[in-house]
C-alpha cells in the first residue's frame, strides 16, 4: 500500500532542500568565475551530512521512518544534485584540465567527506555524547 504521508514529507523536504541549494548557489557563486566551486561545496557538505545521519545511532529518541526518509531522500537528496554536477562537467569539456580537477575534487572530496562523517558518527556513538 502506498504511504501518501511519506510522499508528502519527501516532497516538503525536497522543496526545502532545492530552495536551500538555489539560495546557496546564488549567494556563493561568482558569475564571472568559470569554476563551479559552489556545486562542489554543496555536494561535499551533503555527502558529509547524509553519511553522518545514516551512521549516527547514539540518540535515545529514534525519529520516525517517514521523517528519516524526508530528511535523507527529500531534503539532502534535493540539496545535493547529480544533474547539476553533470551540467558543470558538460560546460567544462572545453577546459580539460579544469574539468579533471573538478571531477577529482567531486569524487575524492565526496569520499573523504563521507568517510570523515562516518568516523565522526562512530566516535559520537562510542562516547554517547548526544544521548
Amino acid at each position: 500500500m502506498i504511504n501518501l504521508k511519506r510522499y508528502i514529507y519527501v516532497g516538503i523536504g525536497g522543496g526545502i532542500g532545492s530552495m536551500s541549494r538555489f539560495g546557496l548557489l546564488k549567494i556563493t557563486q561568482i558569475e564571472t568565475i568559470l569554476f563551479p566551486y559552489s556545486t562542489i561545496l554543496i555536494n561535499l557538505f551533503g555527502a558529509f551530512i547524509l553519511t553522518f545521519l545514516i551512521n549516527l545511532t547514539c540518540f535515545k529518541i529514534k525519529f520516525p521512518k517517514d521523517f528519516q526518509i524526508a530528511i535523507n531522500v527529500g531534503l539532502i537528496g534535493s540539496f545535493t544534485t547529480f544533474s547539476l554536477m553533470m551540467t558543470d562537467i558538460i560546460q567544462l569539456t572545453n577546459l580539460p584540465y579544469i574539468l579533471f580537477i573538478y571531477y577529482l575534487m567531486m569524487i575524492i572530496g565526496g569520499l573523504i567527506a563521507s568517510f570523515s562523517a562516518y568516523l565522526f558518527a562512530l566516535s559520537l556513538n562510542k562516547k554517547g555524547d548526544l544521548s
